[in-house]
């Protein structure tokens, strides 16, 4: 089986670029399959779809990591207004408070399967299609993958345990948000495959 060493460079829409020793560039994408979404570790056990694309064909991402950095501030200051919002816009919703953490679950996973991104590159693009395994070179990229899963589950939790202790019955802004957070902080599975080099075995 051919087994090259791939350079890992971040494209948009949840991929990667490999440039491969081989001289040749391969993109993979983490949501090609639901199961990655959910179970993202499988992405180093299981067999994944490596699009081969021409060379220098597809740009990479920007870094947007200084988002990231100034998250913390921006919930803090637009907390507060939320929750004066919440407290104007009362909704009646006919459904025990209880339940609530429930549909905010349910609604946040269902827009992150719906909205998943496995497109490919143009066809005018892509080379070939090839399955093989991917395996992290260094061992900081697959800690720091595990860390962002257990802070995604972890800021899930906290979206729910708001929902069932704090959130006051009707406070439609307060839920749409924590959807959305919840969704957010299932997008822990990119960690997985933006790893900087791997080695990429070849099953085809």
């Amino acid at each position: 089986m051919k087994s090259i060493i791939g350079e890992i460079w971040r494209i948009p829409h949840r991929g990667v670029i490999i440039n491969g020793d081989d001289g040749k560039d391969y993109v993979l994408l983490c949501d090609q399959k639901i199961r990655y979404i959910f179970f993202p570790f499988l992405l180093w056990m299981c067999p994944l779809k490596f699009i081969e694309v021409k060379k220098d064909s597809i740009q990479q991402a920007r870094d947007n990591s200084w988002v990231m950095s100034i998250a913390p501030a921006i919930a803090l200051t637009i907390g507060p207004i939320l929750e004066k919002l919440s407290d104007q816009t009362l909704i009646n919703i006919l459904i025990s408070t209880s339940n609530y953490w429930m549909i905010v679950l349910s609604i946040g996973l269902l827009a992150r399967i719906i909205f998943r991104n496995n497109k490919r590159p143009d066809s005018e693009n892509i080379i070939a299609i090839h399955h093989a395994k991917l395996k992290p070179l260094k061992r900081y990229y697959v800690m720091r993958a595990f860390m962002a899963t257990l802070l995604g589950l972890g800021f899930i939790w906290v979206g729910l345990w708001a929902v069932s202790f704090s959130a006051a019955e009707g406070q439609i802004i307060l839920l749409t948000f924590i959807t959305y957070m919840v969704y957010a902080s299932s997008l822990f599975n990119y960690p997985f495959v933006d790893v900087a080099k791997a080695r990429i075995t070849f099953l085809d």
